[in-house]
C-alpha cells in the first residue's frame, strides 16, 4: 500500500488539474471487516487512507465511501457519508460466526414466481441441462416460471433451498433461461399456479 500512495496522489493531481473532482467520490474497501480481530487492519487503513487524500485539497469536497456490510455492522465509525451494503440487502451475514438472525438481518427484496406445470418422472430419469439431476425415486418436479434471465442466478446449484405454497423445498438440476425445476415429492397439493418465493420473506 505505502507503494501506492505516489501514485495514488499523481491521479489525485490529475484529476484535479483536469477539473473533473465535481461528482467525485472518495473510496476505499475493507477485505477483512468481517474477520474476528480485523480492527488492527480497519485501524491500518484508515490511516493510509486518510494520508493519501490529506495533501489533496479537493478532497474536503468529496464524498467518502468506506463500510461494506461487514464495517456497517462492526465498524459503524467507517460510515462516513455513503455507505455499500452488499450481502446484508439479501439478509445474509458478513460473519462466518454469527447468522443473520442473531444480526437482525432480512433480506430487502423478494423473488416471486408460481409453478408452471408438473411432470411427473421414474427413478433414473433425469432433469434439466446436462442431466444434473437424477432421479432416485419416482419423483414429481415442478417447472416454475423463472430463470437467469430474470435475475436468478445460474449458477444456484441443484438442491437450492425455495419455497413453495408456504413449505421449503428444493430445486432439482441447472437453472435455464427462463424457468427452473423443483421437487413437489413431499407437497401433493402444489400444482400449476401455486406461489413460489425464490429469495426473500420466507425463505
Amino acid at each position: 500500500m505505502a507503494r501506492q500512495l505516489p501514485t495514488a496522489r499523481e491521479h489525485l493531481a490529475a484529476i484535479a488539474r483536469g477539473g473533473g473532482s465535481d461528482g467525485l467520490t472518495l473510496m476505499t474497501h475493507f477485505a477483512e471487516a468481517d474477520a474476528d480481530g480485523g480492527e488492527a487492519c480497519i485501524r491500518w487503513q484508515l490511516e493510509r487512507f486518510a494520508r493519501m487524500i490529506s495533501d489533496w485539497p479537493e478532497a474536503a469536497a468529496c464524498p467518502v465511501s468506506l463500510a461494506n456490510s461487514a464495517a456497517i455492522l462492526r465498524y459503524p465509525a467507517t460510515a462516513h457519508d455513503w455507505v455499500r451494503p452488499g450481502i446484508m440487502l439479501y439478509g445474509g451475514s458478513p460473519f462466518a460466526s454469527e447468522d443473520a438472525a442473531s444480526l437482525g438481518l432480512r433480506p430487502v427484496m423478494t423473488l416471486r414466481s408460481t409453478i408452471l406445470a408438473v411432470q411427473e418422472i421414474d427413478a433414473g430419469e433425469r432433469v434439466g441441462y446436462g442431466g444434473t439431476f437424477v432421479a432416485s425415486r419416482p419423483t414429481r418436479v415442478g417447472i416454475v416460471a423463472c430463470g437467469y434471465a430474470d435475475g436468478y442466478p445460474r449458477h444456484a446449484p441443484g438442491g437450492t433451498p425455495i419455497v413453495v405454497s408456504g413449505q421449503r423445498t428444493r430445486t432439482l438440476g441447472r437453472v435455464s433461461m427462463d424457468m427452473l425445476a423443483c421437487d413437489l415429492s413431499e407437497l401433493p397439493a402444489a400444482g400449476a399456479g401455486s406461489p413460489v418465493v425464490l429469495w426473500g420473506e420466507g425463505l
